[in-house]
């Protein structure tokens, strides 16, 4: 099950070190003017809340104090997520998305916010390289 509430930063553990200062520097600067416009965060909602995306987001809105929004992901669908979550690179997340879509085991939801997140950061590799 898979539904987008907002939800505290500082609630959610985050497994990926927001590598780029500059990036979360400059988000914290957008989020205190305009507030959070991106994408949602995808979050698998065990007891405790781990990001699978979304590191320099949540440390940014953490720094500016906002909340942000998150695709939780819950229910069946959390116990296939996992596979997605023990990938290491976001193309091989994709892979796996893809194989559980095909499968039915996760929402046509969850592989589209994994599908932005990697075109969004492979598009950023290309621009920052």
């Amino acid at each position: 099950m898979t539904e987008i509430k907002l939800i505290n930063p500082s609630y959610i553990e985050r497994v990926n070190y927001a590598a780029n200062p500059k990036k979360v520097k400059e988000l914290v600067e957008a989020f205190q003017t305009t507030g959070y416009k991106g994408r949602p965060v995808i979050i698998l909602d065990f007891s405790e809340r781990i990001a699978l995306t979304g590191s320099h987001r949540l440390q940014a809105a953490s720094i500016a104090g906002i909340k942000v929004p998150a695709l939780l992901i819950s229910g069946e669908e959390l116990d296939n997520a996992v596979l997605i979550y023990e990938a290491s690179r976001d193309d091989e997340k994709l892979d796996v998305a893809e194989e559980l879509l095909e499968e039915g085991k996760i929402s046509q939801e969850l592989y589209d916010a994994l599908e932005s997140e990697c075109d969004s950061n492979c598009e950023e590799f290309i621009i920052n390289k």
